[in-house]
């Protein structure tokens, strides 16, 4: 769906609690239902509402894993278990539909900057042993001349390496920077990702720096 904030499942309270503040922001804004939510690639931010069937965790994955968008799920009930299987799917962010508007807004706002959805230059690209990291297209190009889409959080963990190559980073610092200073849920998951873009991109050599974290090689 052609929109920038796609909201899946809402309820009539939670889309009122959204919509407006989405509109401030000068957005466009859509609603979905949930057997919907995986035909969202051209939306820039996707906000799922309290799902128990299935669990928001597994909705957060079937996204993460099918588009470029950011996913932010909207909780109000949900346990701490819920909320951490969230985060460790891909999600970068909640929304409380008790928050005022303003608070909306400055979540979202920071959501924007976290992602760096904003438009960005035809040059703003990163190359590291061949590979071109284009942040205004959120692709990849290898060497060979393919093109490789990466989800939201692998491409937002490359380009953080991709900015800071050569130097050795640790986990917190990571988080800090990709998850959000608010992120809840395990360190590891950094581990779990990094492993991730070792698939996708073997022609990257991203270190293992022993009691630190992790460096992208020259």
């Amino acid at each position: 769906m052609d929109t920038d904030v796609l909201m899946v499942g809402p309820t009539h309270e939670m889309m009122q609690c959204v919509e407006s503040s989405v509109r401030r922001l000068g957005l466009t804004f859509a609603t979905a239902a949930f057997e919907s939510s995986t035909d969202c690639d051209s939306s820039r931010i996707v906000i799922i509402g309290r799902s128990d069937n299935p669990p928001t965790g597994d909705l957060v994955a079937t996204i993460v894993s099918r588009t470029r968008a950011a996913v932010v799920f909207c909780d109000a009930e949900g346990s701490a278990p819920d909320r951490i299987a969230a985060y460790e799917n891909g999600a970068i962010g909640h929304l409380d539909p008790s928050c005022s508007d303003r608070e909306v807004v400055a979540r979202l706002q920071a959501v924007l900057r976290l992602c760096e959805l904003q438009p960005q230059g035809e040059g703003d690209t990163i190359v590291v042993r061949g590979v071109v990291i284009d942040r205004a297209r959120r692709e990849v190009r290898l060497d060979d001349g393919s093109v490789v889409r990466p989800t939201t959080r692998e491409f937002d963990l490359l380009w953080y390496f991709a900015e800071h190559v050569g130097l050795a980073l640790s986990r917190s610092q990571i988080l800090d920077a990709v998850w959000g200073w608010d992120y809840t849920g395990e360190p590891r998951t950094v581990d779990v990702h990094v492993r991730q873009l070792r698939r996708r991109f073997p022609g990257l050599a991203i270190e293992t720096i022993r009691g630190v974290g992790y460096r992208l090689k020259p």
